[in-house]
């Protein structure tokens, strides 16, 4: 039987590069002035920060499907999230988070 909900995973990078806000400031400008192409549309910092691949598993083999991801700014911080479902079946013990090439495990808890 599997539990309600999905599995999230959020990621914050800290504020620190004001240059990229400037420069898609200015290259905004420039798209704007040069006819407004959709195609030619230029990426917000948090795109190219957060230009990763995630991805979610667990130790019984779910097959977790991307169902959701939000990335922006909030204050003087980077955020990002994604969503995934199913959630996790009782069976599972650990969930499996791949973040750009990089593996972390997290124990689920029992008296979930």
């Amino acid at each position: 039987m599997a539990r309600r909900g999905g599995g999230a995973c959020a990621g914050l990078a800290e504020r620190t590069d004001y240059g990229a806000e400037n420069d898609f400031g200015e290259a905004l400008e420039r798209w704007h002035r040069g006819g407004a192409d959709r195609e030619a549309l230029p990426l917000q910092p948090f795109d190219r920060i957060f230009n990763v691949d995630v991805s979610l598993a667990d130790d019984v083999g779910t097959a977790y499907s991307p169902i959701h991801s939000a990335r922006g700014v909030s204050g003087r911080m980077f955020r990002a999230e994604w969503f995934f479902a199913p959630g996790p079946p009782v069976a599972a013990q650990s969930l499996i988070i791949r973040f750009d090439g990089a593996e972390t495990s997290i124990e689920i808890d029992a008296n979930r």
